[in-house]
């Protein structure tokens, strides 16, 4: 199960980066948004995910893989359901931002997990896959986010990455906690 989780939350983070783009002529209709404020809705996305990769990273070595990896689907779903009730683009913006921490986690608690779980060929074979995925997600994330917006409107298309991480956060909770041995203090 843990191969599977870990994918499906690379694929999405990724499909989150290259996706949202689609949305924001929609977006700034219906927020009445244009320009700086508008564009930070991918920047602050971005900008929170590059800032909190290593931190991430670090933290699931000291605190926990598995612990890092749920948090980090859930702060990424709450982003999201922020963003999908969002009635501003402030509000939108700053959520975004929690998406991106979240993002972040997603990414790097996730890479420590598949270290983790398997060894030799195996492990080769877990990080071919997830940078498949992460470019796949890179790839399709327009074309997938314009059909969604167009079936959904842009709102529900958010709404739905919230579903699709919280079942991420769910199906995390069974894997194998693990530590980075001799991690250190934090500096």
């Amino acid at each position: 199960m843990t191969l599977p989780v870990v994918l499906v939350g690379v694929v999405l983070v990724a499909m989150s980066i290259s996706g949202t783009a689609v949305a924001l002529p929609s977006m700034g209709r219906d927020l009445d948004a244009s320009g700086s404020p508008l564009n930070w809705v991918v920047a602050g996305y971005n900008l929170a995910f590059a800032a909190m990769t290593l931190v991430a990273g670090s933290a699931a070595d000291r605190v926990g893989r598995r612990r890092v990896f749920v948090a980090a689907a859930l702060v990424f779903a709450a982003g999201f359901l922020a963003t999908a009730l969002s009635p501003a683009i402030i509000i939108t913006d700053v959520a975004r931002i929690v998406s991106g921490v979240g993002g972040a986690g997603i990414m790097a608690a996730g890479g420590a997990i598949l270290a983790s779980s398997y060894d030799g060929a195996a492990r080769n074979r877990a990080f071919a896959l997830m940078g498949t995925m992460a470019g796949v997600g890179i790839a399709i994330g327009p074309t997938l986010s314009g059909l969604l917006i167009t079936a959904t409107g842009w709102r529900g298309g958010f709404a739905l990455f919230t579903v699709i991480a919280l079942l991420v956060a769910l199906g995390a909770t069974r894997a194998r906690e693990s530590r980075a041995p001799g991690a250190g203090r934090i500096d």
